[in-house]
């Protein structure tokens, strides 16, 4: 069986578990009337695309709500994501147990991540999320940035040495338009909020991910777990591997479907200092 239709069943096994019952069934019928599309493409975003409504979604022995209207203020499939989020657990799913009382969202996008975190978290939870763009016309990051306990800021990330290099800096942000007084390390970022102490870390930043790892990374020290998407366009995942377990990490690796691959083809990797991975 195709790895593609091992995870379309897979995704389909997952959505009865992950929700309530009715919810599940109204997208199991959206998949019906979308088969073509979905046999043609082997990706459920047509039956994704209509999900409306304020969801539920059970993740971690608890109950969230997303409102996936407010996601699609903003141009893209916003059940796609979170089918990915809650169906497959991509940033969860090779834990055994997780705390969320501070957490570090880096690559926040909209402030998806970021609200499950800190609804994970509770009522005293602490989620700091990074992002280079502001999304002003997302409705979802708007209400995001106003909940206590979430801090949404514009920040570009960059490894230690582009961000005291000024020619290098310069050539990382114009391309992108990106001011470079806006750059910052991932250590310049706990330390302004005075993060001692990270429980979990996300990281999504589309490939810098190998440029800050070159780098120093004793910013590692604060953190207990950590889970990211590697884009192995832009580097060899095995660097981040050889990092994080000299870092004194436990690291496990997963391909960009779910499954198991080598270290080069990693498109997730999860690791833990606190002996947290399954």
């Amino acid at each position: 069986m195709s790895s593609s239709l091992k995870r379309l069943l897979d995704d389909i096994r997952g959505t009865w578990r992950s929700m309530p019952a009715g919810q599940a069934l109204r997208w199991y019928a959206a998949v019906l009337r979308h088969a073509p599309a979905i046999v043609r493409s082997r990706k459920f975003y047509a039956a994704d695309a209509a999900m409306r409504g304020v969801l539920r979604f059970h993740v971690l022995d608890k109950d969230l709500t997303v409102d996936v209207d407010a996601i699609n203020t903003t141009a893209g499939n916003g059940y796609a994501f979170l089918r990915e989020m809650f169906v497959r657990q991509i940033y969860f799913r090779e834990f055994r147990q997780l705390r969320f009382d501070t957490c570090l969202d880096l690559g926040c996008n909209t402030g998806v991540v970021a609200s499950c975190l800190h609804s994970l978290g509770g009522p005293e939870g602490r989620v700091y999320g990074v992002d280079p763009f502001t999304y002003p016309d997302s409705g979802f990051r708007a209400r995001a940035a106003k909940t206590p306990g979430i801090i949404l800021e514009q920040r570009v990330l960059c490894g230690e040495s582009i961000r005291h290099d000024a020619e290098q800096l310069r050539a990382l942000c114009e391309p992108y338009g990106f001011d470079p007084a806006l750059a910052a390390t991932v250590e310049e970022v706990i330390d302004a909020h005075h993060l001692d102490h990270i429980n979990f870390l996300k990281m999504d930043i589309e490939g810098a991910e190998f440029r800050i790892f070159r780098d120093s990374t004793h910013w590692l020290e604060r953190v207990d777990n950590l889970a990211m998407e590697v884009h192995g366009d832009a580097g060899d995942p095995t660097e981040i591997v050889d990092r994080l377990q000299a870092a004194g990490f436990k690291v496990k690796w997963l391909g960009d479907s779910g499954y198991a691959t080598s270290p080069r083809d990693a498109g997730y990797i999860y690791a833990s200092r606190i002996d947290s991975l399954r």
